[in-house]
């Protein structure tokens, strides 16, 4: 089911009802509010596909991708149904410094521990060596990691905006390395799309191998 409301739409009349209980395939490009009382709606405990696009927000101050995913991990028999992720808000731009707004807990995705595509475009991650290895573990039908950074963000390893902090000595090593690759390929066999993108010079990847 695909849904793209018009502004007309009032979320409040969904609430009270429980809908398409044999859904596998959920799209919906909306603002914030609708999306939220939709998915309160959705009946199904047997969801495959959720693919989610936020157009417009009035809560700009507030964590809304937090209140999103702790929405879309309630729902009944989604943590072992659901094969396909989306959450895109690359077309939204907020005010200066509210990028905590679209902030992602990512390890509160694990619930759904049968992912096997998870695209994430346009929100602030945080990722470092220990955290890649639960996805890893967490998701072991892995077949497409894919998230980009919001526009005013900076990108690191594998694409993941990153928060800007005073320069760092040499020594210091980066958050993710190339050992998350390895990490990758060792617990998901079935990988075939990973972002690429190395904020490391040529000599610690010459060291790497």
């Amino acid at each position: 089911m695909e849904c793209s409301p018009s502004a007309g739409d009032r979320p409040e009349s969904l609430d009270r009802h429980r809908l398409f209980s044999s859904l596998r395939r959920l799209t919906i490009s909306s603002g914030f509010c609708f999306m939220m009382s939709l998915i309160e709606a959705i009946h199904s405990s047997a969801l495959e596909s959720l693919s989610l696009t936020i157009v417009s927000t009035y809560e700009s101050d507030k964590p809304i991708v937090r209140a999103l995913t702790a929405q879309i991990s309630s729902k009944r028999g989604w943590g072992s149904s659901l094969r396909s992720i989306t959450i895109d808000r690359s077309g939204l731009d907020g005010p200066p410094g509210s990028n905590h707004s679209y902030f992602l807990s990512i390890e509160d995705l694990l619930v759904f521990s049968h992912l096997q595509h998870v695209m994430l475009d346009g929100l602030t991650i945080s990722l470092n060596n220990a955290l890649c290895k639960e996805l890893a573990i967490g998701w072991p039908d892995l077949v497409e990691f894919y998230f980009s950074a919001p526009r005013d963000s900076v990108a690191g390893l594998f694409g993941a905006p990153i928060t800007l902090s005073p320069p760092q000595p040499s020594s210091v090593k980066t958050p993710v390395d190339l050992g998350s690759l390895v990490t990758f390929a060792k617990h998901c066999p079935n990988l075939s799309r990973l972002p690429s993108y190395y904020p490391i010079g040529h000599d610690r990847v010459a060291s790497a191998r």
